[in-house]
């Protein structure tokens, strides 16, 4: 480190660690070589920046307001709460970036992924306009295969519902059919009287 009075290079006399708020570091007493100046000197690490490997190659530092930004538009109208979002959001870059050797780069393809499968679990239209927007489809039918599997879970969810309506509207004609019961006086059902001896 240079010398803040004559610019020369300085030696470290003493070295001790310290904190600054939570951030642990160390400080150093150093000399100048040239003047005897002594002056101190604070160190500090920071907190890895998460980096993303794009398609093409270049590294970017992560920006979680652009993938806010991309979730947020294929969610339009489909999962209106923005909390939701915002927590799927940080389930994304809590998942994304948990397993990272230090200083490397995640790869964008697995963003995509990890954010398209929280996709899926929230709401099935936004998953498909994620995956037509954001994701590479390795064959030109891959689209049409997934809103086909998707439409597919559609007609089974209704034929579903519509076999419970079946059930439902044919437990309650059964019900009209039994013949109505009329409560006497003291609470009982009015029917036949017992015969008396």
């Amino acid at each position: 480190m240079k010398c803040p009075k004559c610019n020369a290079e300085s030696k470290v006399v003493d070295s001790r660690p310290t904190h600054i708020g939570s951030a642990p570091g160390i400080r150093r007493r150093r000399s100048c070589t040239e003047c005897g100046e002594r002056f101190t000197s604070y160190e500090f690490s920071s907190p890895a920046v998460p980096t993303v490997r794009k398609r093409d190659g270049s590294v970017q530092l992560f920006d979680p307001g652009k993938l806010l930004a991309s979730v947020v538009r294929v969610c339009q109208g489909v999962i209106e709460n923005r909390r939701t979002i915002a927590e799927l959001v940080e389930r994304v870059e809590d998942e994304a970036f948990a397993t990272v050797v230090e200083d490397s780069p995640v790869e964008s393809s697995s963003i995509a992924d990890i954010t398209a499968d929280l996709l899926k679990q929230e709401s099935k239209a936004a998953y498909i306009r994620y995956a037509a927007h954001f994701r590479d489809f390795v064959e030109a039918g891959a689209i049409e295969d997934r809103l086909a599997d998707f439409f597919n879970e559609m007609k089974a969810t209704s034929r579903e519902a519509a076999r419970r309506e079946k059930q439902v509207s044919k437990a309650q004609r059964a019900f009209r059919a039994l013949p109505p019961i009329t409560l006497t006086t003291d609470g009982g059902p009015e029917g036949p009287e017992p015969e008396q001896n």
